[in-house]
């Protein structure tokens, strides 16, 4: 998945990898461009704050609960 907006662009990968007997391991990459003043203001908010890490291990935990 990739996107932009006025403060950033990003993209989020997603890695499957087979672990044998019916267990698949998911992992999440994340990359992000911040430009300018904005973006780096941006960046401080969702990435200092800790937010992203947040969104991004809940969301790891939706797919594990629907697999």
């Amino acid at each position: 998945m990739k996107g932009r907006h006025w403060f950033s662009e990003y993209a989020l990968v997603f890695e499957l990898e087979d672990e044998g007997a019916n267990r698949t391991r998911v992992r999440a990459k994340s990359w992000g461009n911040f430009p300018g003043l904005h973006g780096k203001i941006y960046r401080a908010l969702v990435i200092g704050s800790g937010g992203h890490k947040i969104v991004v291990r809940r969301l790891l935990r939706q797919i594990a609960a629907a697999a």
